[in-house]
């Protein structure tokens, strides 16, 4: 091959990977941003407003992505969730699908829980995941045990968290 045809070709691949980001092959990532989107968002619906369907994940506010994969490393949702909506039930299946995860932060969401607990079991599978912040949050302590299989955790913080214990 010609050394200027295989120049184009490599530009052409680098803009098309570069410019879909987390569409395309990564589009589970986008899906489950969608899903944690709808979750806690406010209730006139306008919680995360650049989190939009067909757009690239990597540009959205709070979400940061590894340049060299386009895959999501960091996701920031702290404080998104309006104390009117109540408390909040995360999905944590919908975590599973982000395995260049290095940073999640949850602080100050009203988090009560997960919705299925068979997902947060299955949290070892983000080996990658270093930085979790769980701050400020109420919920019961059967999530506790669970964290332990995030072996390659850093840092862990649940400052003011509450835990709902039964009387």
């Amino acid at each position: 091959m010609d050394w200027a045809l295989g120049m184009w070709l490599w530009a052409l691949v680098f803009v098309q990977y570069h410019s879909h980001g987390c569409l395309g092959y990564l589009d589970k990532e986008r899906t489950s941003l969608l899903e944690i989107k709808a979750s806690i968002n406010y209730l006139n619906g306008s919680s995360l407003p650049t989190w939009e369907d067909g757009t690239d994940c990597c540009s959205w506010e709070r979400i940061k992505c590894n340049n060299a994969t386009g895959r999501v490393t960091k996701i920031s949702l702290n404080r998104t969730r309006e104390r009117e909506l109540g408390e909040w039930y995360l999905n944590a299946y919908l975590l599973l699908s982000f395995g260049e995860l290095r940073s999640l932060d949850l602080s100050r969401n009203y988090l009560a829980g997960w919705v299925d607990h068979e997902g947060f079991n299955r949290l070892s599978r983000l080996s990658n995941l270093e930085h979790l912040d769980l701050s400020d949050n109420s919920f019961n302590e059967t999530i506790l045990p669970y964290l332990g299989a995030l072996s390659s955790l850093k840092s862990l913080s649940l400052r003011g968290y509450h835990i709902g214990l039964p009387f």
